[in-house]
């Protein structure tokens, strides 16, 4: 790759005058003559700036990073269309394994990378040594990480953007309430997070509007039939699943439907998450029937993450963002009118 130093030695130019003409071709310092050529040869060399060297000489990169455990489309489209609109670049990394060592693996890339700001979806909240040492380098360096969905130990003082998961859960519940679900039973992962309050804020909800509810834990990616079928058997109808991902909704529905049951007239299914597809479906509107919802705004979520990295000043504080969630009702709930 042509170098500035290359094009300086083919014209017998000095490096500073090349930059300097190349970061702005109408440079009044310069004849017409010595602008014209310097950028022809640039051309006829195939010159490319090197912004990470231009970045780092300034004090910044213009680059932001994204580490997610999950492909999420709609979060990371909107990070980088308005990064974009503030001037930066997206570098979106993925731990995909999930587990924490990938985790921390990804933070150093983006750390050596010299990025201006990291938002960061932890998979766990436990304190790592590891993890801990490189997030304490991170933060010597001076760089902020806004966090999403959960939070860290580590970094008390961090931003967080987080959904309004309980009041999701009240108009879930509300819905469900309203077309005669007599138990509501909340099918979720086991959680490592002490401030993740989902599952209570779905307890609360129920014990309000007057509906029995309950908590049954799922693997991470899959809801089996052994954790439905026996609340089948054994549960009055009509009794609704309020699934804490698409994935368990879709699992509920082909286990509800394999054990002959009607919906939504014996079982409701509503599914929290509702993740866009190619940016023209939601998964509930691809189902069978289609799904209820209470979807994740993922393109708010990545919105004030960004703003929270570009536009907050240092000495502002941390601030604790919350989404607001709405619920989407389909035929998956629809018992009554």
């Amino acid at each position: 790759m042509a170098t500035l130093k290359d094009i300086a030695e083919a014209l017998n130019l000095s490096r500073q005058t090349v930059s300097q003409i190349l970061r702005n071709p109408s440079h009044n310092s310069y004849s017409a003559e010595t602008r014209k050529k310097v950028l022809n040869v640039a051309k006829e060399l195939n010159y490319v700036p090197n912004i990470l060297a231009r970045g780092l000489a300034q004090g910044k990169t213009h680059v932001l990073s994204m580490v997610v455990p999950w492909n999420t489309p709609e979060l990371m489209d909107t990070a980088q269309r308005s990064a974009k609109q503030f001037g930066y670049g997206m570098m979106v990394q993925f731990t995909p394994t999930p587990d924490v060592e990938s985790e921390v693996k990804e933070l150093m890339i983006a750390a050596e990378r010299r990025v201006d700001g990291i938002i960061w979806m932890p998979v766990v909240t436990e304190p790592n040594p590891t993890r801990s040492k490189v997030l304490a380098q991170i933060q010597g360096m001076g760089l902020r990480i806004v966090l999403l969905e959960t939070w860290a130990p580590e970094l008390a003082e961090a931003d967080t953007v987080r959904f309004d998961y309980s009041s999701g859960a009240r108009q879930a519940v509300e819905h469900l309430k309203g077309q005669g679900y007599e138990l509501v039973v909340a099918v979720s992962h086991t959680k490592h997070d002490p401030h993740d309050d989902r599952d209570e804020s779905f307890l609360q909800a129920c014990r309000d509007c007057g509906v029995e509810g309950r908590l049954v834990c799922a693997e991470p990616m899959q809801c089996t039939p052994d954790v439905i079928v026996p609340i089948l058997d054994d549960a009055r109808c009509p009794v609704a699943f309020y699934c804490d991902t698409d994935l368990f909704a879709l699992d509920v529905l082909m286990i509800v439907k394999g054990q002959g049951k009607i919906l939504p007239e014996d079982v409701g299914v509503v599914a929290v998450g509702d993740l866009m597809i190619g940016n023209r479906y939601r998964t509930g509107e691809l189902a069978h029937p289609k799904l209820t919802a209470v979807p994740r705004p993922f393109g708010a979520m990545a919105e004030r993450a960004i703003d929270l990295l570009v536009r907050k000043k240092s000495d502002d504080g941390p601030q604790h963002v919350t989404i607001p969630m709405s619920l989407t009702e389909r035929d998956s709930t629809r018992r009554r009118g």
